[in-house]
């Protein structure tokens, strides 16, 4: 993993990271733009005030100059317009290797489907498989969808990982 996190791109610059041993907490940042591939969204309540489903999105971020898979499988539940959010995130890696996040009190905040949202999460590292087999840490996400809920949603995520 030293290796893998010796190089982060984040819009077009490099930061370089020093990492000498297991226990050297070591900052990944990434943005991207989600697109949702499929959703299940339904209405319920009075006035139909309540829209709750689920929502799998994909992007592309970089690293080290080279792609990074980002899924992500998010869960909403909406009264009129805001409210909890659920997810799951997938960061596939040029090894193959996997790093499995999950949102930690995800809020959305918006004045109503059509004008768009925020969100905002704490994030916690489940696990990992190859060159993340062993990490442990938490992280960010931010993410703003100017669109309709089905739209694209412009992301930031900031992972501080050891081991």
């Amino acid at each position: 993993m030293r290796r893998m996190l010796a190089a982060l791109l984040l819009g077009g610059l490099v930061s370089l990271v020093a990492c000498s041993d297991d226990t050297e907490q070591t900052e990944i940042v990434l943005t991207f733009d989600l697109e949702s591939i499929e959703r299940r969204l339904q209405r319920v309540g009075p006035d139909d005030s309540i829209l709750y489903g689920w929502n799998h999105l994909r992007a592309t971020a970089d690293y080290d100059g080279e792609p990074i898979a980002v899924e992500l499988q998010a869960g909403v539940e909406y009264t009129n317009g805001a409210g909890p959010c659920d997810g799951l995130f997938t960061l596939t890696f040029p090894d193959e290797s996997i790093l499995a996040l999950a949102f930690v009190d995800c809020q959305s905040y918006t004045a109503s489907e059509v004008s768009g949202a925020r969100f905002a999460s704490r994030l916690r590292i489940i696990g990992g498989t190859g060159e993340f087999v062993d990490v442990r840490g938490s992280g960010e996400y931010t993410g703003e969808r100017r669109e309709e809920i089905g739209g694209a949603v412009r992301s930031r995520m900031v992972l501080r990982v050891t081991g």
